[in-house]
Parts: C-alpha cells; sequence; structure tokens
C-alpha cells in the first residue's frame, strides 16, 4: 500500500506558480498590519467628527448642614441633608482651528499608510520575484548535473567493462569515479541552496513550496516612469506634517466654549426647627439653571509652541530632501532597469548560439568517444559544456524575466497583472 502511495504522491503535488505566490502575499502578517493600522486612523477620524458634537454631563451631589446647641457645643441640636442632581451641556463654538487641521493630519498619516502598504506589498513582489527566478535557475543547474551524472555513470560501468577485459588501465576508471564524486558535491550544495530559496519563498508567501512550475512575465512597452508608492507615502507624510504646524498655531487663537447647566436640589422636610430657621433662606429656588459663556487665550508660553513649530517645518524640510533623493534614486533605477533588460535579452541570444555549438560539438566528439578515436577527458570536457551551456541558457531566460520584474517594480506596478502562466 506504502509502495503505491509513493509512485502516486507526485501527482497530488501539484507545482505552484509565480502568480500563486504573489497572490498570497496579501495575507503576509506585515501587509495585514497595514490594514490595522488604516481602521486605527479611520476610528481616530470618526472621534474628531463626534467632538464636534455638545457633550452632555450628568451629576449627583450631596450636602449636609448642622446646627449645634447654645448650651452645650457638643450637642446638635438639628441636622439637614439635601441631595442635588445636575445635567451639564456644553459645546466649543472655537478652538483655533486645532480640530479641522487634526483631522487633517490624520487623514494624511492614513494615505501615507495606504501608500506605504502598497510599497511594501510590491516590495515583497520583488523580493519574492527574485527567489522564484533564483529557485528555477538552480532547478536548471540540478537539471543539468543529473543528466551529467547519468551520463558519467553509464560511461563509469562502459569502462568497468573495458578494464575487465584489458582494454583500459585503472587511472581511466578512477576519473570517471572522482568526476562522479565531485558532480555529486555540487549537486548536493546546490540543493542546499534551493531549500534555503524555497524557505524564504514559503516566509513571504506563507505557503509550503515542494514544486514550481514555470512563469514568465510580460516584456514591457514603453512606459514613461510615474512616481512610487514610497514617493507618494513620503508625500503624504509632508501633508501630515503640514496639518501639525498648523494645530500648533492653534495656541495664537482663542477658545470659546458654552455651556448650559440645569440643576435640581431637594430640601424636604429638614428645615422645621427655629434654629435651621434662622440660617437658611426659604427662597432658595429647587431648580437652577446657569448659561456659561468662557473665552481663554493663552498669553505666553515662553516661546515652547514656537520651538515645536520651528521643529516640525525642519522635519518638513529634512522630509522634502529624502523625497528629491528617493525621487532621483527611483528614477536612476528605472533607467538601469531598461539597459538591463536589453543586456538581458541580448545574453539569451547569446546563450542560445553557445548552447548549440556545444551540442554539436559534442554530438561529434561523443561519436568519436565511442568509437575509440578520443579518450574520455576529451569526453567529459564536452559534456561539461555541453552541461554547462543547457544551464546558461535557461539561466539567462530567468535572469531576463528578473530584469523585468525589477523594471516593473521600478515602475511601480503591481506584478500580478504582467504574469504569463506557460501552458
Amino acid at each position: 500500500m506504502i509502495k503505491y502511495l509513493l509512485i502516486l504522491l507526485p501527482f497530488f503535488l501539484s507545482a505552484i506558480d509565480l502568480k500563486e505566490l504573489l497572490i498570497k502575499i496579501k495575507s503576509n502578517e506585515l501587509i495585514k498590519s497595514y490594514d490595522y493600522q488604516t481602521k486605527s486612523y479611520d476610528a481616530q477620524i470618526n472621534s474628531i467628527d463626534k467632538s464636534y458634537l455638545p457633550s452632555i454631563d450628568a451629576s449627583l451631589s450631596a450636602s449636609s448642614s448642622k446646627v449645634l446647641s447654645p448650651d452645650n457645643a457638643f450637642s446638635m441640636e438639628s441636622e439637614s441633608f439635601v441631595p442635588t442632581a445636575g445635567l451639564k451641556l456644553s459645546v466649543t463654538l472655537f478652538d483655533g482651528f486645532y480640530k479641522s487641521n487634526k483631522k487633517d493630519d490624520l487623514k494624511a498619516q492614513k494615505q501615507s499608510t495606504i501608500h506605504t502598504k502598497d510599497a511594501t506589498l510590491k516590495s515583497l513582489q520583488l523580493t519574492l520575484s527574485e527567489l522564484y527566478f533564483g529557485s528555477l535557475n538552480i532547478s536548471e543547474d540540478i537539471k543539468a548535473l543529473n543528466t551529467k551524472h547519468d551520463m558519467l555513470v553509464a560511461q563509469r560501468f562502459r569502462l568497468e567493462q573495458f578494464y575487465n577485459n584489458g582494454i583500459v588501465t585503472i587511472d581511466e576508471v578512477e576519473k570517471i569515479k572522482s568526476a562522479i564524486l565531485a558532480n555529486q558535491i555540487q549537486l548536493d550544495e546546490l540543493n542546499y541552496n534551493l531549500d534555503r530559496l524555497k524557505l524564504n519563498i514559503e516566509i513571504i508567501s506563507g505557503i509550503s513550496v515542494k514544486k514550481l512550475s514555470y512563469s514568465t512575465l510580460l516584456s514591457p512597452n514603453n512606459q514613461k516612469y510615474s512616481d512610487s508608492s514610497e514617493v507618494l507615502a513620503m508625500i503624504k507624510k509632508v501633508d501630515s506634517l503640514n496639518a501639525q504646524i498648523k494645530m500648533n498655531s492653534a495656541s495664537n487663537y482663542p477658545l470659546l466654549n458654552v455651556s448650559n447647566t440645569f440643576s435640581y436640589s431637594y430640601y424636604g422636610d429638614n428645615y422645621e426647627t427655629p434654629a435651621l430657621l434662622s440660617t437658611i433662606n426659604l427662597d432658595m429656588p429647587k431648580t437652577q439653571q446657569k448659561i456659561a459663556l468662557s473665552l481663554s487665550m493663552n498669553i505666553t508660553d515662553f516661546g515652547a509652541s514656537s520651538l515645536i513649530g520651528e521643529s516640525l517645518k525642519l522635519q518638513k524640510l529634512s522630509l522634502l530632501e529624502q523625497i528629491n533623493y528617493k525621487k532621483r534614486e527611483k528614477k536612476s533605477k528605472f533607467n538601469l532597469a531598461i539597459k538591463y533588460i536589453k543586456i538581458a535579452k541580448s545574453t539569451i541570444d547569446t546563450t542560445k548560439q553557445n548552447l548549440i555549438a556545444n551540442q554539436k560539438t559534442f554530438d561529434a566528439i561523443e561519436k568519436k568517444y565511442k568509437a575509440r578515436v578520443v579518450d574520455n577527458i576529451a569526453y567529459l570536457d564536452a559534456l561539461s559544456s555541453l552541461s554547462n551551456a543547457q544551464a546558461t541558457y535557461a539561466k539567462s531566460k530567468n535572469n531576463y524575466n528578473k530584469e523585468i520584474a525589477r523594471y516593473y517594480y521600478a515602475q511601480g506596478k503591481n506584478l500580478i497583472q504582467y504574469i504569463k502562466v506557460e501552458k
């Protein structure tokens, strides 16, 4: 039963293409964290909107009155207890535009977070694409070395037969064995590197990777450079600083508040004794309403707010310099990506011609080797050259796609839109 399961296992392990991997990035914890940050800003913005509405406060208090006996200071002649309930409605009429500027600040920070999320997503897409095509490169090297291994084993068997018949010497057999061991060492190293790259792919995508299917990217058309999400996020941070500078200047304006307080006191029958009647005003109202208008303004804080404003302006200037640098850097990388695409495309043509030449050379030497016209050293050299040419040609195509991915990243594009899955 286990034997049959092992035979069928490869059929259940479907290969994963680049598009599927890139889609999974949306579930990456780093990307999801930005969603929570965005929701946090939404909550704060809603809080600012609610703060424009009046606030209502309820209060409850109690007072106690005591009258001592004139004959004995330690004797209490009467006592009263008066509970009071109140309701206060207050609203800020003017706050120096602090709330409106605070709302603009939060909106700018929210947009900056959205752009940062997009920049992080595209950065992870590029990293994963480089790992993907790097894995395909190593797979091509492994494939070439496995082919070389099979041929070397076949030649070892052939030479061992010749040696047993006294046709060749033992040193030729040992050379083949040594070549097999050296080839295996390279295979082990490549398999380790492939596992390491697949592990990094799993970390980013969050899915287990056993086998990769071949995917390519669409060749780019003539597209103009545009600001990346990373630059847009920094621009929104400038907007946030502008709003904070205005918030800081709110201390230069007066603060105007209005309130309306309604209270009710219950006196009951506490004031029936002559002693208490002589100390209170029986005309005290049970209900009271108090309307208050308050105006306050900071006269001086000894330059503290102006220093904060200066600090914010310097932060803004610093960020503007970073934006200028980032724009120049991104544009340079975009132009460099165009140049590297042309070089990579030219490399494909060169490596293809090299593969054709090596294939013809190997076919000719293989015939001569079987006819005992050339020795095994010439055969191994030709085989090694052919294996390297095969791997180099395949890797040149992968490197071409890798440069296309870098081009789209520099252009600020979503790589998922430019994937072509090979059928």
